[in-house]
């Protein structure tokens, strides 16, 4: 039997995205040494701060492979719970399916050479995702220019100890990358930073990083995605783009303008909304249509709005990722209330329907396949999940990852390989847990 389709699933990670969920103590057991614990590397995405648990998984898997975020929250609907050596989630009460978690990979008990823990410099996300965030520290929490408001990333860190390194080195990230791909996990790779003091330009310590990866694994061109604030000087782009990243992204996050001016007065008064509009236009120009993104923190405001503002940008050759807002804990939004699961299922529809009609780079299977990510790394986003259910990509079995060993339709290089007993307690539909 099948427990779910693969709609079902997405909409059951949109609302977890949104909604997060409540684990049991018992469900935890491994956390940290089979399944792979969250290790916070960039924004702290739970809704409540997490108490009285050492370790907490850090993404859920459903059958089919979707992976969401697993996100504190005491008082959502979702609980995690386990039964009979089965994990399971489960709503209001009711059963939905068995999950798993994310196979904990071998470098996160190692150390760098200069002697910090690997999982510090760089974490997973998803299956195969490799993340740095370097410097882990955003320049609009300090001074009087002020924070984006839904954002929590300086005091977010601080509510935490198992988190990554403020700064990392460039060949420290390179011996992670080669220690990863060595373990026959291809990645996706996603440098981000936050925004520097004013004066002051990120790309250069992005360039290292991508220069130190091809020192370490060999590889030419880095599959994934330079995540950055725009320099002010935008010709800076032309060297990143030379390094060989795949795709850039500035993240605009929102589109009406009085909006953002409200909600990002530190950006506001660094940048202005049309320098990043500038920027990812220039991007374009370098990387190729459907190569400069900007990710949109999706719920802050409406449907009509933001729809607008993705059919604009899809014409300049820019696509926006719609990443559901989520009411972070110490952020000035902490306690508000995003759309619901459905209100994002639908707004994601919607986005790709306007891709395949006029960006086809992204809106079509050849945007599946050969762009930064995939449904296995890009826990945050629906993006690469609607999009393999509007294309009928992998619909009846696991999503097969790519990265830059991988030869995109034909291998499954970037999943921990799922062991045969736990794959078919999934096909054959026998589980204790539905005696409950």
């Amino acid at each position: 039997m099948a427990w779910l389709t693969l709609e079902q699933e997405i909409y059951h990670k949109a609302g977890l995205s949104v909604d997060g969920a409540n684990i049991e103590p018992a469900a935890c057991e491994g956390v940290g040494d089979i399944y792979m614990e969250k290790v916070w590397w960039l924004f702290v995405y739970d809704v409540q701060k997490q108490s009285g648990l050492k370790n907490v998984p850090d993404y859920i898997v459903f059958p089919k492979g979707t992976i969401a975020d697993f996100r504190w929250n005491s008082q959502s609907s979702y609980w995690i719970r386990k039964n009979d050596g089965i994990i399971y989630l489960e709503k209001n009460g009711k059963f939905i399916c068995p999950i798993e978690f994310v196979e904990r990979p071998a470098y996160y008990s190692k150390n760098t050479s200069s002697g910090k823990p690997m999982k510090t410099i760089g974490t997973i996300r998803g299956k195969h995702g490799l993340m740095v965030c370097t410097p882990l520290f955003c320049a609009n929490w300090v001074g009087d220019s002020g924070p984006c408001k839904y954002c929590n990333m300086n005091p977010g860190m601080d509510e935490y100890d198992n988190k990554a390194v403020t700064k990392k080195q460039a060949d420290e990230v390179g011996e992670v990358a080669a220690a990863l791909l060595s373990e026959g996990v291809d990645f996706h790779f996603v440098c981000s930073a936050g925004q520097p003091p004013a004066g002051k330009s990120t790309v250069p310590g992005h360039i290292e990083l991508m220069e130190a990866i091809k020192k370490y694994t060999g590889l030419e061109k880095i599959p994934g995605t330079a995540n950055l604030s725009p320099p002010d000087n935008l010709d800076e782009l032309e060297p990143l783009w030379a390094s060989g990243i795949q795709s850039l992204f500035l993240n605009l996050e929102v589109w009406n303008r009085d909006l953002y001016n409200y909600l990002c007065p530190g950006k506001t008064k660094r940048y202005g909304q049309q320098h990043y509009i500038d920027a990812l236009v220039r991007g374009a120009e370098l990387w190729g249509r459907g190569y400069s993104w900007s990710g949109m923190v999706a719920g802050l405001e409406d449907k009509k709005s933001i729809l607008e503002g993705v059919k604009i940008m899809a014409e300049k050759g820019v696509p926006m990722l719609m990443q559901p807002w989520v009411p972070m804990v110490a952020s000035e939004l902490e306690g508000h209330r995003s759309p619901e699961a459905a209100w994002h299922l639908d707004l994601q529809h919607k986005v790709l329907e306007i891709y395949e009609d006029c960006l086809p780079e992204v809106g079509s299977e050849k945007g599946y396949w050969e762009q930064f990510g995939c449904p296995s790394c890009l826990t945050i986003s629906l993006h690469f999940d609607v999009l393999r259910l509007r294309h009928n990509i992998d619909t009846d079995g696991l999503p097969a990852p790519h990265g830059p060993k991988g030869q995109y339709r034909n291998e499954k290089k970037g999943c921990f390989p799922a062991k045969p007993k736990e794959l078919n307690r999934f096909l054959n539909g026998k589980s204790e847990v539905l005696t409950l």
